[in-house]
């Protein structure tokens, strides 16, 4: 036996060798942590129970807005379908299109909640909705609207950026305009970071702050702060702490992820997520923070992958989570209540809380299956396995199963199954190898945290 057992690697980020991730190194609902010694805890991903339900049509998008009069403060605003509700009541009707609504808040005498889709803008008090009737407001706009200042701002796909009247979103002024027009294209989106409104075309990206000039539009250019990279889908974008994140479109490099933090943008994405990326039809992401980490959330409801990227900002990795049923995750907006909890709308006319506590999706148990790349222990010798040994978090009624693959992936031995409600976890005789991959499944409503995988083995001749 070796002198110091090997330790397989339980970092798998997404890896694939193609627009398909069905082979390769990765770690599917869970994600990592590691720790101030070099270790790493491999944890399974939150689960998620019912907030609100009972709602008419697919979800359109949601907003915890606190603004409102007193006796409304504190309250989920969401579209579903044909409808905007407070919690699970209904408000009143809204436009009937099928793309999504984005919201921002106005003080003002009577604070008010702004919501617009492509074709209609709508403003609530909390107890009833109005549409932006005003002739100046325009007739088609793009994703996106933005309060700087007091000022509610929209943009229109020929990329200009029109303004309301000061804390009144349904009052607007023709001249209140200007036009994103550093690079041609069209207008893909807007967004907000720090106190900069951030224009998304095609194929660059333009920042504007609040100039406060006497005539025209009250914004002016941050000259500088200019990308040579657009918005590829506009729904992609999400904001979370002050940071941007969203699947940018180039002329000639294709999609990427990119992340904004104080004006700053970098390319977060991989080549393997790029090349998963070609494949989405109409993306959507949304981001929100739990269990001590910022997750970026993508997913499409149509089209494409059948799993849902997911990026952690804190630990600078991706992985892949889906559903019980094992396609896609239906997160396609969030915010967070009264009590910092974390609410998710999902496409399928649901408000979800996600918990740090839960281990299942309404009770339901989904998969977390961790997927190795190809271990030869640094030598194309052959080695034996007398033993491999687990090491995690004790719990009762948890069980791990492990298989491996000696053929790159393509065939699996049969399931071992190893008792984690044990001190000490294990497994012997396993056979012989020259590299090999281990696939650990687990499908159990029950918590699961792994510290190390360690492999003892001899060197042999095969």
């Amino acid at each position: 036996m070796s002198e110091k057992p090997l330790a397989l690697p339980l970092i798998a980020v997404v890896s694939n060798r193609g627009e398909q991730a069905d082979v390769d190194a990765r770690l599917i609902n869970g994600f990592v942590e590691k720790t101030e010694l070099d270790g790493v805890w491999c944890y399974k991903r939150p689960g998620y129970e019912t907030y609100y339900n009972g709602f008419t049509g697919v979800g359109r998008g949601t907003y915890f807005w606190d603004e409102g009069t007193a006796s409304l403060l504190g309250d989920v605003y969401s579209v579903f379908g044909s409808n905007l509700y407070r919690g699970s009541t209904v408000l009143g009707a809204v436009n009937a299109d099928t793309d999504m609504y984005t919201f921002a808040g106005s003080q003002g005498a009577t604070p008010k909640l702004f919501m617009n889709c492509s074709t209609k803008a709508y403003t609530t008090d909390g107890t009833t909705v109005t549409q932006v009737t005003d002739v100046d407001y325009p007739a088609l706009t793009v994703p996106g609207a933005v309060n700087l200042d007091g000022t509610i701002y929209v943009m229109t796909p020929d990329a200009y950026i029109l303004g309301s009247d000061l804390n009144d979103p349904t009052s607007w002024d023709s001249l209140n305009s200007i036009r994103v027009q550093i690079d041609p294209g069209k207008g893909v989106a807007i967004a907000k970071q720090l106190n900069y409104l951030i224009a998304f075309k095609e194929f660059s990206t333009e920042v504007f702050y609040d100039a406060a000039n006497a005539a025209g539009s009250p914004l002016g250019r941050v000259e500088a702060a200019k990308l040579g990279v657009g918005c590829a889908a506009a729904d992609s974008i999400a904001s979370i702490d002050g940071a941007l994140i969203w699947v940018s479109g180039s002329a000639k490099a294709g999609r990427k992820v990119m992340l904004m933090e104080a004006l700053k943008a970098k390319e977060v994405s991989t080549p393997a997520v790029e090349r998963l990326l070609q494949s989405l039809d109409s993306p959507k992401g949304t981001a929100f923070g739990i269990s001590g980490h910022r997750f970026y959330v993508l997913t499409d409801i149509f089209f494409g992958m059948q799993r849902t990227l997911v990026y952690d900002l804190d630990e600078k990795l991706w992985f892949e989570w889906e559903a019980v049923d094992g396609g896609t995750l239906q997160f396609i907006s969030s915010t967070v209540g009264s009590n910092q909890e974390v609410l998710v709308q999902l496409y399928d006319a649901e408000v979800v809380r996600i918990r740090s506590s839960l281990n299942a999706d309404k009770g339901q148990a989904f998969s977390w299956d961790l997927y190795t790349p190809n271990f030869d222990a640094g030598t194309r010798l052959g080695k034996v396995v007398n033993k491999l040994e687990v090491t995690a978090d004790q719990q009762n009624n948890s069980m791990l199963e492990v298989r491996f693959s000696d053929d790159d992936y393509q065939t699996w031995s049969p399931a071992r199954t190893l008792d984690l409600s044990r001190k000490q976890a294990w497994t012997t005789k396993m056979g012989k190898f020259v590299k090999r991959a281990h696939w650990f499944h687990q499908r159990l409503n029950v918590p699961l945290r792994i510290k190390a995988v360690d492999l003892h083995t001899d060197l042999c001749t095969l």
